[in-house]
């Protein structure tokens, strides 16, 4: 009965929780394209270029499918599911404080 207690009421669907996910997917889209960049930077000041890298292989699976501006697939899968977590975060968030 405790754990029943402990989970947090979850939202049907509607439109202002898909435009929720679009908006937390564009955020996780912008982070993406923004922080690796700057994480593979530091990486190579610190001297880890030949060891480690956050930016996926162009020679990954699926690595020269590529939409412009959004990068491989791999990369756009990625950050999708780093948004998608973001997303999620944010819905629950929300609909706890009654905004959704």
């Amino acid at each position: 009965m405790i754990a029943i207690a402990a989970v947090p009421a979850t939202p049907s669907w509607s439109i202002s929780v898909g435009l929720t996910m679009i908006a937390c997917n564009i955020v996780a889209f912008g982070l993406w394209k923004l922080v690796v960049p700057l994480i593979d930077a530091w990486l190579d000041s610190i001297g880890y270029e030949n060891r480690v890298s956050f930016a996926v292989p162009v020679d990954a699976p699926g690595g020269n499918i590529a939409i412009p501006m959004l990068g491989s697939l791999p990369e756009i899968l990625a950050a999708t599911s780093f948004g998608h977590l973001i997303g999620a975060g944010v819905i629950l968030g929300l609909t706890n404080i009654g905004a959704l």
